[in-house]
């Protein structure tokens, strides 16, 4: 998910100009490699390799547009560091640097709550801390953590008028 939404720009690129953009994108948890075949495009990740033809490229294209316009990904970059946001019907996922964090609705609830972003959260969901400068979301279970800064935290919540801050987006 963290690489689907460069993948869809690389196919489209194909599709539209005939030319692949080799990329590749290696996290501690996944690699991601596009390069040129001579069926098309080849995409590898750690362990499988999978080749596209130009016939393919929009339909792959459109799959995988489809699947982040369902899951409402947002991603947000800062610097080399990228932040994607995704929606299932229990919660909202957020993956940075190769590492997840899922806050169920409950636990993204308190999160989204200023007075509990600089404590702890609950049992069920990640453990919450806020610093001068990130709120980190740790998963107990995994150690995945994600650092969002105050932006991504406005993205996290949809819209600042969901978290209550209005115009008053700086630190807590």
């Amino acid at each position: 998910m963290q690489s689907a939404r460069k993948l869809a720009e690389m196919i489209e690129h194909f599709d539209s100009a005939g030319e692949v953009k080799h990329f590749e994108e290696i996290t501690p948890a996944y690699s991601l490699t596009v390069s040129r075949s001579t069926e098309g495009v080849e995409i590898r990740d750690s362990n499988q390799r999978v080749a596209l033809t130009a016939r393919e490229a929009r339909k792959w294209s459109s799959v995988i547009r489809a699947d982040l316009g369902r899951l409402n990904v947002r991603q947000a970059e800062r610097g080399r560091v990228r932040t994607v946001f995704a929606d299932v019907e229990e919660g909202r996922w957020i993956l940075q640097w190769g590492d997840e964090v899922f806050l169920p609705n409950p636990a993204l609830a308190r999160v989204l709550s200023p007075q509990q972003t600089s404590g702890g959260c609950s049992t069920d969901g990640p453990l919450v801390r806020r610093t001068r400068e990130f709120l980190l979301l740790l998963n107990r279970e995994t150690g995945s953590c994600v650092a969002l800064t105050d932006s991504e935290y406005i993205e996290l919540a949809g819209a600042a008028e969901l978290v209550g801050l209005g115009e008053e987006t700086g630190r807590r």
